[in-house]
């Protein structure tokens, strides 16, 4: 079953947090984006996400905003 994009976006943000050693409050501190806002983010719970918002996520993580909503299958060919 496909996922749906509030949750593609969440796995994008937590593997890229992962990656790069972020934590919520770094992040937010960051890009001005509440805790509270990263937090739902991350955790999927955003169904109404504003384009500036993800603008500004995508651009921390030097990524754009379509690779950011993009589902990614990591290992497989």
């Amino acid at each position: 079953m496909a996922k749906d994009t509030a949750m593609i976006i969440a796995e994008n943000i937590r593997i890229q947090m992962a990656i790069n050693n972020i934590h919520v409050t770094d992040m937010a501190n960051n890009i001005g984006i509440s805790r509270n806002t990263i937090t739902n983010l991350k955790s999927g719970r955003m169904k109404m996400i504003q384009i500036r918002t993800l603008e500004n996520v995508a651009s921390y993580f030097e990524i754009t905003v379509g690779e950011l909503v993009t589902e990614h299958h990591l290992g497989v060919s």
